[in-house]
């Protein structure tokens, strides 16, 4: 059973001064079939403070921890847990033109290209608080 704070850690980087992160996270039952658990959002200049954004370095590799919400679910045997890494949810999620400039006002977008790490030296993953209901019964 996982029940408690879910989030998500990205090792990622982008070739933009700015960007957004959006993670789904799904339960998938033995039928195919996915069921949506929740959605995390960030932006980028704000990974390390809400008071203090700071722009990227194009390129670098840098951690996101991304919230995905306290959950308190069964999952069964043989089902699957899917992540989807996106870099918008507009208009959920307001527009990011990925300049590094203003958002709002701003006309002049750029694409971003992104790259989430997956190696020992930049670990993404899904943490899941597991609690083991076999002492419960």
């Amino acid at each position: 059973m996982v029940m408690g704070p879910v989030s998500v850690v990205l090792q990622a980087s982008s070739s933009a001064k700015d960007t957004d992160w959006v993670v789904y996270w799904r339960v998938v039952d033995d039928q195919g079939e996915a069921v949506p658990l929740g959605r995390g959002t960030l932006r980028a200049r704000f990974r390390d403070s809400a008071s203090y954004p700071e722009l990227l370095t194009e390129n670098d590799i840098y951690q996101y921890s991304i919230d995905l919400w306290h959950m308190g679910i069964q999952i069964e045997k043989g089902w699957r847990i899917r992540l989807e890494v996106a870099s918008a949810c507009f208009p959920a999620f307001s527009r990011n033109l990925n300049t590094g400039g203003d958002n709002e006002r701003g006309t002049d977008f750029i694409k971003a290209r992104q790259k989430v790490f997956h190696s020992q030296d930049h670990a993404s993953f899904l943490a899941l608080p597991v609690l083991d209901m076999t002492d419960y019964q």
